[in-house]
Formats: C-alpha cells, structure tokens, sequence
C-alpha cells in the first residue's frame, strides 16, 4: 500500500513523457506545422513556433526529471519533502503550457475560419470538436496537473504521518 501514490504518479507522468516524446518527433518531422501561430498571437508565435523544438525538449527534460524522482521515491520510500514542492511547480508548469496550447488551437481556429482571433473565446472550438475532444483537453489541461498536486501532497502527509509514529 505504501507504493501506490507513487506508482499512479509514475504512470501519469511515463503517459506524459512518452507524449512529450512524440510530441518532439512531431515537431522535428514537421516544424512548418506551427507557422500557423504566428498570426495567433506573440506569444504561441515565439514559444510554439520559434523555439518550439527547444520549448519541447525543455518539458521533455522537466518530465524525465520528475519522473526519476518519483522512481527513487517508489525504489527507496524516505521522506523527500522538496519533491512535492517540484511536482507543485512541474504541474504548473504542464498547467501553463496546456493553456498555451489550448489557447493556440483555439486561435488558429478563428484565423482559419477567417474570424478575429479571439483566445478566450471558446464558441468555435465547441462547434468544430466532438465532445470528447474537449473533455480529454479539459482532463489534459486542468485533470493531470491537479491530480499529480493531490497525490504528492497525499503521499508527503503519508511519509510524513509515518516518520512521526502516527
């Protein structure tokens, strides 16, 4: 039972490497894909198709990180307390770039169909997606960063509970 935290956070976190992965791959194949961005806004245009082959590998580099850390965590169980602090910045971070994502869709969406960009405006990406399209961008976006929160600071009080007696 004392390895089940870290072991649903492995698994969230090897789903988010290996897409991060391919993500990379994607972008490396064909980096003319997000030129579409630089009418979206300043932003997307310098995070997403400037130096989007280096944003990539930085969360790639970010995602291995944590993820050899929890795997210490799951190998030897001990306190590592700054560890929930890291996954608490690693999950903002995904938060971040989920909503950068989310917004660059969204406003290649009004570009394409000749509408003033508008990120905050959702009403296009509801008509031109299925339902499920939108509920796995929500979970993606918002599901997985609040999820890795809750279990590190589950698994923390646990070790923590455990290391006083109690």
């Amino acid at each position: 039972m004392k390895r089940v935290i870290p072991s649903v956070i492995l698994a969230i976190l090897l789903v988010t490497l290996l897409s991060e992965f391919f993500k990379v791959i994607d972008f490396y194949r064909a980096p003319a894909a997000f030129a579409l961005l630089t009418h979206v806004s300043a932003v997307h245009d310098v995070v997403l198709h400037q130096y989007g082959l280096a944003f990539l590998l930085i969360k790639l580099l970010a995602s291995l990180v944590v993820f050899a850390c929890w795997f210490r965590v799951l190998l030897w169980p001990e306190r590592f307390g700054w560890l929930r602090y890291g996954t608490f910045i690693y999950a903002g971070f995904q938060l971040l770039v989920g909503v950068l994502v989310v917004t660059g869709i969204n406003g290649a969406l009004h570009y394409a169909a000749g509408l003033p960009v508008a990120l905050w405006d959702f009403s296009l990406l509801a008509a031109a997606s299925a339902w499920g399209v939108i509920l796995y961008l929500g979970c993606v976006v918002v599901g997985v960063p609040l999820l890795l929160v809750i279990l590190a600071q589950r698994h923390h009080r646990r070790i923590v509970g455990q290391q006083r007696g109690e």
